[in-house]
């Protein structure tokens, strides 16, 4: 009967932890999204700068697909406009291969400018 009522009270811990686990995956939507995905992005990018000099395609195509997703809900927002003001930027560099540094320094800015965007536009 101990080890019954023990299960038991295993299982049902259990069941507590994935439905709270399940929640906050859940909440996670929206505005939330929306911001993660950004900066994941922008993050990316600000370490393909630091570390290698120059962004690769494949995170400015990552970048371009999350503007794609959320710009009918978020195409208003001043991170949204910005973003688009840096992908700009970072087109750029293939006309203008000899002021990659410079352009790359211009969207280390802008990347900070569109984090602190963020941090008003989305509360956590």
């Amino acid at each position: 009967m101990y080890r019954t009522s023990v299960a038991l009270l295993l299982v049902a811990a259990a069941c507590l932890m994935l439905s709270i686990v399940g929640c906050n995956a859940l909440a996670l939507g929206g505005e939330k999204k929306y911001k993660v995905d950004l900066q994941n992005s922008l993050l990316k990018i600000n370490e393909q700068i630091e570390q290698d000099g120059t962004v690769s395609d494949s995170a400015i195509a990552k970048l371009q697909n999350v503007l794609k997703k959320y710009e009918d809900e978020f195409s208003g927002r001043g991170s949204f406009t910005s973003t688009m003001s840096l992908l700009d930027m970072l087109a750029k560099v293939k006309d203008e291969p000899e002021n990659e540094f410079m352009i790359n320094q211009s969207v280390l800015v802008m990347i900070v400018d569109i984090q602190d965007t963020l941090k008003t536009e989305v509360k956590d």
